[in-house]
């Protein structure tokens, strides 16, 4: 009877297994013979995992390791084990599946089976990194490797450096991992499995990429893509591809980084690789917003929440949301701000005086820059002469007060008032105690300058600058309906 539902599994007849081991199971009990009932369980078990029925599975399996234990049957026990560990894994239930591979685990170390024992520390290591406990895994994987060359199990070295070099690389060891993958992608040369050489070379990218080595990284894409090309593996390609338009995100070619993400998503799309895809709606929405194409960010932010609906939790898509508020925001004032500097015709007057002032906002800038430049060269000077060196300090002290925050906004703060000389007043009488920045901010609003003008001029990024809008907005106590740069222009 067990050959029978033996060849059935094999032959995939996974519903027909299973009718045959209910009734063996039903025959065994009637005999009370331990062993064959320790089977039956197990057959039946079997069967519903192959099944994917999985918490089902579990109750026949833990009877047949109980039944195992009773005869000492190890070499089942150790196989039940692994399968259960799985379908708990399957079910959720990660602890309880730890458990059961540490019990596969013990068996074979009682047996000093090394096989199956590195086989089972895998196993264990790529749950505890599913588990989020990367640092155990990598003890467990450390353990794999010693035992592999210990006694020179080398088909077993591909697969744990690559999940060491994995797991490594979430612990924040990126040289570690980098000199780990080399040796790894030797190793699957070897063994002419391209599979193994395509995954290290895409890890392989991402570590370069995190050390901001671009060429590396690209080249070791680009080796990916060739090997996952040559096998045919479209996910494998897909998610190279979402790589590869990372890397060009990080030297800022955003341009080409939405291309190459638009490309990875139709793959993910035509090929049904939902995870990829919702990486994908969530990179374009970050790099059209980095591309100042607002309304093109929150649709696909808006298809990211749609996408993922079913797997954020409520907190993460409360942060969703509120980025895509920001953004919204964002891109309502400035379109009022365009379509407001259209029709202002009988604001020529005053908007000749706010080009002058943000025109000497631009030469701050632009001087910033330059005598950074002198300090630079200043710094690099060898000298030997005491009295050089002195003059030398004395200039670069100078230069150090010109570029500081405070003294370029003292200055341009007596240009603004000239022209809007009530403005501040007013802006106390509103909201009374802003703190620098923010009256700082308030004068680059009034004259309607760009986020990229505004960040150069405070030192900050692009979304500090938002930030920093709709806390305005929440200070001054605006309607839903009021802009922010129309309050500012009135006031």
């Amino acid at each position: 009877m067990e050959k029978k539902i033996v060849t059935l599994l094999q032959k995939e007849k996974f519903t027909e297994a299973l009718a045959n081991a209910k009734i063996f199971l039903k025959e065994s009990t009637k005999t009370k013979n331990k062993e064959d009932i320790g089977i039956a369980n197990y057959l039946v078990g079997a069967s519903l995992y192959e099944l994917k029925r999985f918490s089902i599975a579990t109750k026949f399996l833990e009877q047949s390791i109980n039944y195992f234990e009773q005869t000492k049957n190890n070499n089942r026990i150790y196989a039940i084990a692994m399968m259960y560990g799985t379908c708990l894994i399957q079910s959720g239930e990660f602890k309880l599946a730890q458990a059961k591979y540490e019990r596969a685990l013990k068996v074979a170390v009682s047996q000093k089976n090394v096989d199956l024992e590195i086989r089972v520390r895998i196993n264990i290591a790529n749950l505890l990194s599913e588990m989020g406990d990367a640092k155990s895994a990598v003890a467990q994987l450390e353990n794999c490797l010693m035992l592999a060359k210990k006694y020179n199990k080398d088909e077993f070295m591909g697969v744990i450096l690559g999940n060491l070099a994995g797991n490594m690389s979430i612990i924040g060891e990126i040289d570690k991992t980098i000199e780990i993958l080399n040796e790894a992608i030797q190793l699957f040369k070897q063994d002419g499995d391209l599979h193994g050489e395509g995954r290290s070379c895409d890890l392989l990218a991402t570590m370069y990429l995190r050390k901001n080595v671009f060429e590396q990284a690209e080249k070791c894409n680009k080796r990916a893509n060739e090997l996952f090309t040559q096998l045919g593996a479209i996910d494998g390609i897909a998610f190279v591809t979402n790589g590869l338009s990372k890397i060009y995100d990080a030297q800022d070619k955003i341009p080409a980084a939405i291309e190459t993400c638009q490309l990875a998503m139709k793959m993910a799309q035509d090929n049904e690789f939902k995870l990829l895809e919702i990486n994908c709606t969530d990179t374009l929405a970050t790099l059209y917003e980095k591309n100042g194409d607002y309304q093109q960010a929150i649709d696909f932010l808006r298809q990211y929440i749609q996408l993922n609906s079913k797997v954020l939790s409520k907190q993460t898509n409360r942060q969703v949301h509120q980025k895509q508020e920001m953004i919204e925001q964002l891109y309502a004032e400035l379109e009022t701000e365009r379509k407001e500097l259209e029709n202002a015709e009988m604001r020529i007057e005053l908007e000749h005086l706010n080009r002058e002032l943000t025109a000497k906002a631009v030469q701050m800038v632009q001087k910033t820059e330059l005598t950074n430049l002198i300090l630079a060269e200043l710094n690099r000077l060898e000298v030997n002469n005491i009295d050089a060196l002195g003059i030398i300090k004395n200039i670069t002290n100078k230069i150090n007060f010109e570029n500081s925050t405070k003294h370029t906004w003292t200055e341009f703060e007596k240009w603004f008032t000239k022209v809007h000389n009530t403005f501040f007043q007013n802006l106390d009488n509103v909201c009374p105690g802003l703190t620098h920045r923010y009256r700082e901010l308030a004068v680059y609003l009034k004259l309607g300058m760009t986020t990229k003008q505004i960040a150069s001029l405070m030192h900050i990024s692009h979304g500090s600058v938002a930030q920093y809008r709709i806390r305005f907005r929440k200070k001054l106590k605006l309607n839903k309906g009021e802009k922010l740069t129309n309050f500012f222009y009135k006031l």
